[in-house]
């Protein structure tokens, strides 16, 4: 069994995120808070660490938006991006450096009645379950 542990993730809610050539663009990041019931465009923006110990292993990873008791959202139709990724150790590379991929995914015209939500990162290596890498909430209010 692999130490899948080791690999890290971050994750913020914004209002537009994009990755580009391995690189994370991102603008209004860092709310909590969304209008409930007014369709919506936000995007989710996320890191994912892999130290030098752990590249050079495919893993695959995903990202999926819940309500707070844990519902996929929206529920006909829910959020979910999946990837699979593999680090290479590129020339020069120091021993115990790590490497970054980044994530980005835009949702638009959603609407949110008032609860919380969670996005939710896991990740895995082949033949391994996934574990959790990283989570960030917001809110749906009435303001």
């Amino acid at each position: 069994m692999s130490d899948i542990q080791s690999v890290r993730g971050l994750l913020v809610v914004a209002d537009w995120a994009e990755t580009v050539n391995g690189k994370l663009y991102i603008q209004g990041a860092g709310w909590s808070r969304i209008k409930a019931g007014m369709p919506s465009s936000i995007a989710i923006a996320g890191l994912i660490t892999v130290p030098f110990g752990k590249t050079n292993i495919r893993h695959t990873a995903s990202v999926r938006l819940v309500t707070d008791d844990g519902a996929p959202y929206p529920a006909e139709m829910p959020f979910v991006v999946e990837l699979e990724f593999e680090c290479g150790r590129p020339p020069g590379m120091s021993h115990g450096e790590d490497s970054y991929v980044p994530v980005s995914a835009q949702l638009a015209g959603i609407q949110f009645p008032r609860g919380r939500y969670r996005f939710e990162m896991q990740a895995a290596e082949p033949n391994s379950d996934p574990v959790h890498l990283a989570d960030v909430t917001f809110s749906a209010l009435d303001y």
